[in-house]
């Protein structure tokens, strides 16, 4: 588990993406804007992909404003992996 806060540099939707070999969850502001916890359980996502760069919905940051973010990952075999980027 990661958690942090993500200062806002322009009021826009952002989008996050998060490449993860199994499960991941990353909540923003208290809210879940990512969650693929269930439909990997270490056998492949819902693509039978077991890696890959899944995005999330977009979600309005606020210039100056700092937003908590909390990302958790599994891994079920293998090695541990996840990484987090954003867009907007």
């Amino acid at each position: 588990r990661y958690g942090g806060a993500i200062l806002g540099r322009f009021s826009e939707a952002t989008e996050f993406v998060i490449d993860s070999a199994d499960g991941a969850r990353l909540t923003i502001d208290g809210q879940v804007v990512f969650d693929t916890w269930e439909e990997s359980a270490g056998f492949g996502d819902s693509y039978g992909l077991r890696t890959g760069y899944r995005a999330s919905r977009p979600v309005a940051l606020t210039a100056g404003r700092l937003h908590p973010f909390t990302l958790e990952f599994r891994e079920r075999k293998d090695n541990a992996r996840v990484h987090l980027h954003w867009r907007s």
